[in-house]
């Protein structure tokens, strides 16, 4: 898992517990369950500092990754679903839509 968040400006007392429970639960799932049908979790994860050219930078670097699964952090509680309509992949984004 790719997980890229503000964590170091204005959303970083919000990312960064966010993403000691991302590993936490991804510890549990591994030292527990095994893993997900065998294979151990891991998380990636990166600070943008609330720049898009670095937030873009970094989506390109990882979304050639096998198994790559996203998961960034937009700071709204609202959530609306979209999708880019060029890619099969799902999103939650409210400033997106």
């Amino acid at each position: 898992m790719y997980f890229f968040a503000d964590m170091s400006r204005g959303f970083a007392t919000t990312n960064v517990p966010r993403l000691l429970g991302i590993q936490d639960t991804l510890h549990w799932i591994n030292k527990h369950k095994g893993g997900v049908q065998g294979r151990k979790l891991r998380v990636e994860w990166a600070d943008h500092t609330n720049d898009l050219s670095v937030a873009a930078t970094l989506y390109e670097r990882w979304r050639t990754k096998k198994n790559f699964i996203f998961l960034a952090v937009c700071g709204l509680r609202r959530m609306k679903p979209f999708t880019t309509g060029t890619e099969k992949t799902r999103s939650w984004c409210p400033a997106a839509a």
